[in-house]
């Protein structure tokens, strides 16, 4: 059982996380400008 329902929730999350990351780098692309640098490579530990 475990195996047949963690297989939709992982595809699941994994879209999530893409769908989130795809708005935060529109949000800071668009909005903070030169911010932008700062803000993603503090998120990705740059």
């Amino acid at each position: 059982m475990k195996a047949v329902f963690s297989f939709p929730i992982v595809i699941t999350m994994t879209l999530i996380i893409l769908v989130i990351l795809a708005l935060v780098i529109a949000a800071t692309n668009g909005m903070l400008g030169s911010s932008s640098d700062a803000l993603l490579s503090r998120i990705f530990g740059g």
